[in-house]
């Protein structure tokens, strides 16, 4: 199984800018997003799977983003960005704990 390469987004500039510019991501590969509770893909030309997370870093809502869509977790406080297929290759389930493949998502 692929490690976990993360880029972290802790700032609001980078929040928001997100994965747009960015090459498209390979499986292994994601974006954590801090603090966040909705993500967007406006400007993505690819979906992309999202976990969002609590402060414990357990998984609150899976879900598909699609070009130009929304998903939305009002008790998230992280969202995790990932290559397409990435929830169904790592066996990631709603309420799982991955607090040790992510960095920290209590601060801030």
């Amino acid at each position: 199984m692929k490690p976990l390469q993360l880029r972290c987004a802790y700032r609001w500039r980078d929040r928001a800018r997100g994965l747009i510019g960015y090459p498209r991501l390979r499986l292994g590969q994601g974006l954590l997003i801090h603090p966040c509770r909705a993500v967007h893909g406006w400007g993505m030309r690819y979906p992309l799977d999202v976990a969002f997370l609590d402060r414990q870093a357990r998984i609150r809502k899976m879900g598909v983003l699609k070009p130009g869509g929304w998903l939305v977790c009002w008790t998230a406080c992280a969202a995790l960005e990932l290559a397409p297929g990435s929830l169904a290759y790592y066996g990631w389930k709603e309420g799982q704990c991955v607090a040790a493949l992510v960095p920290p998502v209590t601060h801030g």
